[in-house]
């Protein structure tokens, strides 16, 4: 996190020049906010600009202004630079644009990975590059693509009624469809604590309940809670991603046909309201 914020606080365009009193930069920053142009943060209010390093930045402390880099060519240095084909905070186009500015400039695309090709490239390529180039060798200029961490979840249902019962039909259909649902969205979520953005204890549902070491409660579709044991799916051969939820979960919610579900690696079977079913997971 340091150099996180040293990087950041220190390199960044602000609303205030590095020596700007800490006093005098709310001010600024207020001001810059209301002379967006109209449309600059999309479909969010202005709140959007709270996301970025200026606010985190408004109390690093004042230093004297240092020259930039000029205007010249940049130094005929060996540089290497990585791009996650799925970034869209440093988009492989402009990766690539700045290891052409560099005469020894070599560029590694890695498919599959967003932000932080190498802490987030699952197949090691990026980090096996790294070290080749390092080393003084040619390191690859495309990496293997990198499997998915979890599935993807698709969009949250509006309600339990938009739900597709699927073969089951009638509300155990749209029940299994919402556990099916609550179990990615379970496997995702506990798969994004693990970067360090959320904590790993209490992980909320989307309309209540948590994931805990102890125990899961989760409700990601409204009127349909699942409680129950959930582990790490682990094959006994090949990889374990994408990562997917195992264990057996009871069913209820003033929505949901009420039971008892085994959850498998690619599957749901169990009885809801009386009856035998079965369905994808």
């Amino acid at each position: 996190m340091g150099l996180f914020t040293a990087t950041v606080c220190d390199d960044g365009p602000f609303p205030w020049a590095p020596e700007t009193p800490l006093g005098q930069r709310p001010g600024l920053l207020a001001g810059a906010r209301s002379a967006l142009p109209k449309g600059s943060t999309g479909p969010f209010g202005i709140w959007a600009t709270d996301l970025g390093p200026a606010p985190f930045c408004l109390r690093w402390p004042p230093q004297a202004r240092r020259p930039g880099i000029g205007s010249g060519p940049l130094p005929n240095v060996p540089v290497l630079v990585f791009a996650g084909e799925r970034d869209l905070r440093t988009p492989a186009s402009n990766a690539a644009a700045i290891a052409a500015r560099f005469p020894q400039g070599r560029l590694v695309t890695v498919p599959g990975v967003g932000h932080s090709v190498l802490g987030t490239d699952l197949t090691n390529c990026a980090q096996n590059a790294l070290a080749v180039w390092l080393s003084g060798g040619v390191p690859p200029s495309r990496c293997p693509r990198s499997p998915m961490l979890v599935n993807p979840i698709g969009a949250f249902p509006a309600s339990f009624a938009t739900l597709k019962p699927g073969r089951t039909g009638g509300v155990r259909g749209q029940t299994l469809a919402a556990v099916a649902k609550t179990v990615r969205e379970a496997a995702a979520s506990w798969a994004f604590s693990l970067t360090g953005f959320t904590g790993v204890h209490a992980i909320a549902g989307l309309y209540g309940g948590v994931i805990r070491a102890s125990g899961t409660t989760f409700v990601t579709v409204a009127g349909v809670r699942i409680s129950g044991s959930l582990r790490l799916y682990r094959p006994d051969s090949g990889s374990a991603l994408p990562a997917r939820f195992v264990g057996s979960v009871r069913v209820d919610g003033t929505k949901a046909a009420h039971g008892r579900l085994a959850v498998g690696p690619s599957t749901l079977s169990g009885r809801l309201g009386g009856r035998r079913v079965h369905g994808l997971a």
